[in-house]
């Protein structure tokens, strides 16, 4: 009879604790993607954008004939491996599947890394790397950001590395052919296996030159002819089938400094390359390197050959202008860690064997249980789970983002701000607000508006999320936005910061307007602290019920006495006389976005709307309403000092 203590210590229950941890990470990650789509958590546009791709692609709509608006396989990036995915996507169409099959892929690559370190390594360490393969930051970055197909290439690349070890060469080009499917720019990595694969064959002498170095030439050339079909050859096929289409390239967008053209890029950087060195060993490249290395202790650094690879992988972040590309917290690094772990693996076995310092496994293990659960705490979200769990608890405004969207006919055209835009995406046609707020900042996403006012049919706008209306909202944002919404549009619905336009030449309330003095109900003439130019001159308040959700019905009436120059964000707060704490509110009315302070004219009565949802666990009684207005301080956030405007309103609230 076998005992459970010899079962413990069998080499068998490694694989099996491998799987175990792949699995909780799986359901984990696949958990937290659900509870950040429901609670409307996803602050980009990636996921909207490419859940709108497979959507269209299980249509029938592969290629595109309007690049704005339409989102397919083949616009901007080459996503090749979608093509396998579509028939399961087809199953249950929307974004859950898709950060589904990110959690499951992603998890996966940890049983590669422990069938590529048991070759080398004992079961211990072997389970060890894929432990630290698991709760590696820049991995848990990348599977909470949004939803991205480049991310496939993880474990896609790992495998193509594993089969190239176990000289599996039908496999290896099966892996080769599905890292590159990923994306065009994954034929960096690629070329890197094959150089690797080249150098490894100088060494290697009981081979002929042709058997030694075929497997090598045959991954940099797969490489160097796939990136010229994404790039010439995908192209010249889109404007084949449709001629009126707008191929793109980003080169020119994140590689500009180099050049906008890969030929002029390779010129840039053997005839500058001063020039060249100096943008690529800049302090935040350097500190993206350090960040993807510390978290295996540099081991990757004790096999010089195999880091050659990890170069290859970073290339893009290195040669790239844009941030994001040398961060560990997006989906680029999914190039790169796969080469981090390969390293770090045959450092590990170098070290070993290494007689003059008889390295032992056991100090392998303790110095990586040092180094990767300490960077997981400070560099990655892992250890933040918790609180990002609670902080993606579905609230009483989510519930009413949820009856906006379901007020939106299925298959129309419509135009929404980011956190909404994944809820609207299973359709053929979804447009983004901050494209004609925020050209000012990123040229390459300005679009036609003319197109945009002819074809949307509904705007579902959050007048509070972050990214449009901090990063991209700037210079003339307010201009553009004013300009859509004037030409045809009708407010629908509106509660707190959110607003549902429909297309219609009805004519309603705006949410911001010239007012008269009669329309007051709340008749003040009181001036606003530290800012002259601004009087306070009332309020209409009344309590009323939209989508099922009691509302206080905000409108407060400012006169503009002198030019202003500054923007001035207004909040309305309902503080409970006796329930001593309880308030509720409404944080930056929605009409600043339309039309800020800065353009209002001296004389003018403007009022500002907004019904304020109360919240359902709100006791009755009589509610003070402090009014404030706060000033930004130019980088998306607001000038400590708050300006305030208080004035005692007695609100009787009903059980």
């Amino acid at each position: 009879m076998i005992k459970s203590s010899e079962i413990l210590n069998s080499r068998s229950i490694f694989p099996i604790l491998v799987i175990i941890l792949i699995v909780v990470y799986a359901v984990v990650f696949s958990i937290a993607g659900y509870c950040q789509y429901c609670s409307f958590s996803f602050q980009d546009m990636d996921l909207a954008i490419i859940n709108q791709a497979f959507w269209n692609g299980i249509h029938g709509e592969l290629f595109t004939a309007g690049r704005i608006g339409e989102s397919t396989i083949f616009n901007d990036h080459r996503w090749f491996i979608a093509l396998p995915l579509l028939p399961l996507y087809a199953i249950f169409p929307g974004p859950l599947i898709l950060l589904f099959f990110q959690s499951v892929a992603l998890s996966l690559g940890a049983w590669v890394v422990y069938l590529l370190a048991r070759r080398a390594l004992n079961p211990q360490l072997s389970t060890l790397f894929s432990f630290c393969y698991l709760i590696n930051p820049s991995i848990n970055y990348i599977t909470l950001f949004e939803f991205h197909p480049l991310t496939f290439a993880v474990p896609m690349l790992l495998f193509t590395f594993y089969f190239y070890e176990r000289r599996r060469w039908g496999w290896y080009l099966v892996f080769l052919v599905l890292s590159l499917s990923c994306r065009e720019d994954v034929a960096l990595p690629v070329f890197g296996i094959g150089l690797y694969a080249m150098i490894r064959g100088l060494y290697d002498r009981s081979a002929p030159f042709i058997s030694r170095w075929k497997w090598s030439i045959s991954a940099m050339a797969l490489s160097l002819a796939w990136f010229a079909l994404c790039a010439e050859g995908v192209p010249a096929l889109l404007t084949s089938l449709h001629p009126e289409a707008e191929p793109t390239s980003l080169i020119p967008v994140y590689f500009n400094w180099l050049g906008r053209t890969p030929g002029e890029i390779i010129t840039t950087i053997f005839t500058r390359p001063g020039y060249f060195f100096s943008g690529v060993f800049t302090l935040p490249k350097v500190f993206y390197l350090f960040q993807l290395l510390v978290p295996l202790g540099f081991l990757s650094l004790f096999s010089p050959v195999a880091a050659v690879m990890i170069i290859f992988g970073a290339l893009e972040g290195l040669l790239s202008s844009r941030g994001q590309h040398f961060s560990i917290q997006y989906q680029y690094t999914a190039m790169v860690i796969p080469f981090v772990f390969i390293a770090a693996i045959h450092g590990a076995e170098k070290l070993l064997r290494w007689r003059r310092f008889k390295v032992k496994p056991d100090y392998l293990i303790f110095f990586l249980l040092i180094f990767s659960p300490l960077s997981a705490k400070i560099m990655g979200p892992l250890f933040d789970l918790p609180d990002m769990f609670r902080s993606w608890q579905v609230t009483e405004e989510d519930g009413v983002r949820k009856k906006l969207i379901r007020m939106v006919p299925p298959r129309d055209p419509v135009l929404a701000t980011f956190e909404l835009a994944p809820h609207l995406s299973n359709r053929s046609y979804l447009f983004y607000s901050f494209q004609f707020c925020g050209g000012w900042r990123a040229p390459h996403h300005i679009i036609d508006l003319p197109l945009v006012q002819r074809t949307a049919r509904w705007a579902l706008i959050d007048f509070n999320d972050p990214l449009t209306f901090s990063y991209f909202y700037g210079p003339d944002g307010d201009r553009y936005l004013r300009g859509f919404l004037e030409d045809d549009w009708h407010i629908e619905e509106t509660i707190n910061s959110l607003a549902l336009y429909r297309k219609s030449d009805e004519t309603g309330p705006d949410l911001i307007g010239e007012a008269e003095l009669s329309e007051i109900k709340i008749p003040l003439a009181v001036a606003v602290v530290n800012l002259p130019e601004l009087k306070l001159r009332g309020f209409t308040l009344s309590q009323g019920s939209r989508l099922g959700c009691r509302v206080v019905e905000t409108g407060i009436y400012l006169q503009c006495e002198k030019e202003i120059t500054d923007n001035y964000l207004l909040t309305a707060r309902f503080s409970h006389q006796g329930e001593e704490g309880f308030s509720f509110g409404q944080s930056f009315f929605a009409p600043y976005r339309i039309l800020p302070t800065s353009r209002w004219m001296p004389g003018e009565i403007m009022v500002q709307r907004c019904a304020v949802m109360i919240p359902r666990d709100a006791p009755p009684g009589s509610y003070d309403l402090i009014v404030s207005l706060a000033e930004p301080d130019g980088s998306g956030g607001f000038k400590d000092k708050i300006i305030h405007i208080e004035e005692e309103a007695l609100l009787l609230f009903s059980d």
